[in-house]
């Protein structure tokens, strides 16, 4: 095979996988084999039961074969909260998707392409179902005034490591908008410098804890650098808020992903 049969091989490859994702993971009602959409409702968290319900629609994704990649999806859409939120968490899915299968047909080409292959002959393949990509998501809170969660992505692509990321959502629903964390903390100019102290402290002592005598100071210090990136997954609660370090983001990625809940008056 030529380099520019491989090169436009390699392309189609790509096409077909961004078309799948772009089109079979964005939130709606269809039945179609492998994408639906069940709604149902919670009583708000800290209201009394059945004061008020929050219309959900849980958009779940399984596709299982022998001969394509594992999907397993489920993340939530709420039909009576404004688009803006719902368009954030199916743009996050699909986007995340659209790359995994980029990497995994990128990865593929270049296992069948290793050069001391036979022409026509695959090189050390996977196996297709080997590959996978999974989300789920955890709320924090969901309620009439509040909404939020996490969606943890989980892959394996055909690198050397599975893939973990994780991304937060939280929306105001009577201000009509997403937030980000200076709306918890307006009266603390300087929130960064107490979040990255106090979750330096805890992400030390837990470290420690789950591996006595390794403490990786320079990673845990760069983590927890008073940054907005640093700190920019989040979830919360009235009285507490939890901050989200993916893996590699403060530990080796033997670590996984790590987290600190931090109380609400602590930062003042």
């Amino acid at each position: 095979m030529n380099r520019h049969s491989y090169t436009a091989i390699v392309a189609f490859i790509v096409a077909i996988a961004v078309f799948i994702a772009t089109y079979a993971f964005l939130p709606r009602t269809s039945n179609a084999p492998g994408n639906t959409a069940v709604s149902y409702k919670v009583a708000p968290s800290g209201d009394p039961t059945g004061s008020v319900v929050i219309p959900i629609s849980l958009v779940t994704v399984r596709k299982n074969a022998p001969t394509s990649a594992s999907i397993n999806i489920e993340y939530p859409t709420f039909p009576s909260m404004p688009e803006e939120l719902n368009t954030a968490i199916a743009s996050s899915v699909s986007s995340r998707l659209e790359d995994f299968y980029k990497v995994v047909a990128l990865n593929s080409a270049a296992r069948d392409a290793t050069a001391n292959n036979p022409p026509g002959k695959p090189g050390a393949s996977i196996p297709p179902n080997a590959y996978s990509f999974i989300a789920t998501w955890q709320e924090a809170q969901i309620n009439n005034r509040y909404v939020s969660f996490i969606i943890r992505f989980d892959s394996y692509a055909g690198g050397a490591n599975e893939n973990q990321e994780v991304e937060t959502f939280n929306y105001d629903v009577s201000a009509k908008k997403l937030m980000s964390l200076p709306d918890l903390f307006p009266a603390a100019p300087n929130y960064l410098d107490q979040l990255s102290k106090l979750s330096r402290q805890q992400l030390s002592d837990s470290l420690r804890t789950a591996s006595p005598g390794y403490d990786p100071v320079a990673m845990l210090d760069a983590g927890t650098e008073p940054t907005a990136d640093n700190f920019h997954n989040f979830t919360f609660t009235d009285y507490a808020v939890t901050l989200y370090f993916p893996k590699y983001a403060v530990a080796p990625g033997a670590f996984g992903e790590q987290r600190v809940t931090i109380s609400m008056n602590s930062v003042k």
